[in-house]
């Protein structure tokens, strides 16, 4: 568990480091490929709730997934027109069990994903005029999201020959890489709060996140999708006079 306290301090800190960096006066700033003013910011803290699926060795359908719920924690910010950063913990459970008529096969685990992350929202507001600042924020707007995540993970894994009341368990732990790339859609209830629905599909170089080998031996990279409803709360959205 000690991988899995470093990952919740780095996470942290990152988030405390980031604030601290960009919550500073604001300055009006102008987009020569969006033809836009903007200004860069505020902080957006977010929580949210979920579910995540697995697709790996075990098997591959969601219907083999035993669903669990999924917590959310982290951060925004703003740097340019249409595009934000952030960083984020999303702490789950994944477990799963194969359909096959020979073996049963079954594994079960905890996870604890730092995700940072850049955000492309398709439409975003735009400041041509000192005035535009104050206008309400648009109701919807549809995003792309990719990013790099650490991964930590502990499965344990069952196997249980056909015909046979003996099964047999294993289990592993560490920390691996991913690569997510995912959609969502953000829903600006005011200028301060919106709600954002997302879903994240992520991808390990790793093939122990199930701590079941393939088959035929071949490396399976495994995978899974998170989906997520986002509160997003901006408690310092206002501008800075110039």
């Amino acid at each position: 568990m000690n991988k899995t306290k470093l990952l919740i301090l780095i996470g942290c800190l990152t988030v405390f480091c980031t604030n601290d960096l960009f919550c500073q006066k604001k300055q009006l700033r102008y987009s020569k490929f969006f033809h836009s003013y903007y200004y860069r910011g505020p902080v957006g803290y977010v929580v949210g709730l979920g579910t995540s699926l697995y697709r790996g060795s075990v098997c591959g359908r969601p219907d083999c997934n035993t669903y669990s719920p999924l917590l959310d924690i982290g951060i925004n910010y703003k740097l340019f027109p249409h595009f934000s950063v952030g960083t984020e913990i999303n702490y789950f459970h994944l477990k799963a069990q194969s359909h096959g008529t020979v073996d049963l096969i079954q594994f079960s685990s905890s996870y604890l994903e730092w995700r940072v992350y850049g955000r492309v929202y398709l439409f975003d507001d735009k400041i041509k005029l000192a005035s535009d600042k104050n206008r309400h924020p648009k109701k919807l707007i549809p995003y792309f999201l990719f990013g790099l995540s650490a991964l930590y993970y502990h499965p344990t894994s069952i196997f249980k020959p056909k015909g046979s009341s003996v099964s047999y368990d294993k289990s592993i732990s560490g920390v691996t890489l991913g690569v997510s790339l995912g959609a969502g859609l953000r829903l600006a209830l005011s200028k301060k709060v919106s709600l954002l629905g997302e879903m994240v599909y992520c991808v390990s170089p790793s093939d122990y996140l199930d701590n079941v080998p393939s088959k035929d031996g071949q490396l399976v990279n495994d995978a899974f999708a998170t989906v997520v409803l986002k509160l997003q709360v901006v408690p310092f959205s206002g501008y800075s006079k110039h």
